[in-house]
């Protein structure tokens, strides 16, 4: 995928040649999400979506419109509960969400994503997971960096398709670890 520097309102010209390109991807920011909101009609054709700036609700509920986006990247996200129009987005494989500000809890509309095939978390409080995500049948790469969990009910850890678990910065890593690779032995498990 060609991948856009979105920097300031004068690098937003040079994307209309660039849609032009089978694969779209485009790297937002920090600061540049106002002038991307502002042209957003003009990503229709964007499947890779990086953003490196603060994204509240609303914000997302506009990008939600980016109906061919297959990885979304949200570094700064504000929004603990994702807006009904996350449902728009059919073709999203890969989530990643750093959560700008705490939470605990994965918001309902990412559980009912059925699509995934990765999903990372970081930052969340979570303590344990939500059985939700057993509910993702695709779900191949699970990230769960620095969420403070303690606990992996073992409908997740034995998913028929999940593949990779990471776990770095946890409290719990090792006996997490211990009991995932007792439960699935094929699982790889990485703490970094």
């Amino acid at each position: 995928a060609e991948l856009l520097e979105l920097l300031a309102v004068e690098a937003v010209e040079f994307v209309a040649v660039a849609m032009a390109l089978a694969d779209v991807g485009l790297l937002v920011e920090a600061g540049g999400l106002g002038d991307f909101l502002q042209r957003l009609d003009e990503f229709k054709e964007c499947n890779y979506l990086s953003i490196e700036d603060e994204v509240d609700c609303d914000a997302l509920s506009r990008i939600c419109s980016l109906v061919k986006l297959e990885y979304l990247s949200i570094a700064g996200n504000t929004c603990l509960e994702f807006p009904s129009t996350f449902k728009k987005l059919s073709a999203l494989r890969r989530l990643d969400v750093g959560l700008g500000i705490s939470g605990t809890e994965v918001p309902a509309a990412v559980l009912a994503a059925t699509g995934l095939t990765q999903l990372e978390l970081h930052g969340f409080e979570l303590k344990e997971l939500p059985m939700g995500l057993s509910k993702l049948p695709q779900l191949e790469v699970l990230g769960l960096t620095a969420t403070g969990v303690n606990s992996i009910p073992k409908e997740i850890a034995i998913m028929p398709s999940l593949r990779e678990v990471y776990l770095s910065n946890n409290d719990s890593t090792v006996l997490l670890m211990a009991r995932l690779k007792a439960w699935n032995g094929k699982l790889i498990v990485v703490m970094d």
